[in-house]
């Protein structure tokens, strides 16, 4: 199966969803441009990489249906390194476009 990201199954997407949503939460709990250009910077990344038809060529159903949306969503939400006064309400929109598409944990 193609995939662009590594992300094959829901589970796998939760995991690298999970991992974006940390690092929201240490950019929210120490808010410096480190913390939050680490954030943008993986956004950034993930987002370059699916922004290209040859890219979303290689999504698997799960990345196009899942991650490459919440990245997207992520992505133009991220906060911008300039504008400090703005963080807060960015990582809410970044937190709440990467929650959204986070698939469901299965039922027990």
């Amino acid at each position: 199966m193609a995939n662009l990201y590594g992300v094959e199954s829901e589970d796998d997407c939760r995991r690298e969803i999970d991992e974006l949503l940390a690092l929201v939460e240490q950019a929210r709990a120490q808010p410096t441009k480190d913390t939050v250009g680490a954030l943008n910077s993986r956004l950034t990344y993930y987002y370059k990489r699916g922004d290209s038809q040859k890219g979303r060529n290689q999504m698997s159903r799960v990345e196009e249906s899942y991650f490459g949306a919440a990245v997207q969503g992520a992505y133009v939400e991220r906060p911008n390194l300039n504008e400090r006064s703005e963080w807060n309400s960015a990582l809410y929109e970044v937190e709440e476009d990467l929650q959204y598409y986070r698939p469901k944990e299965p039922k027990a």
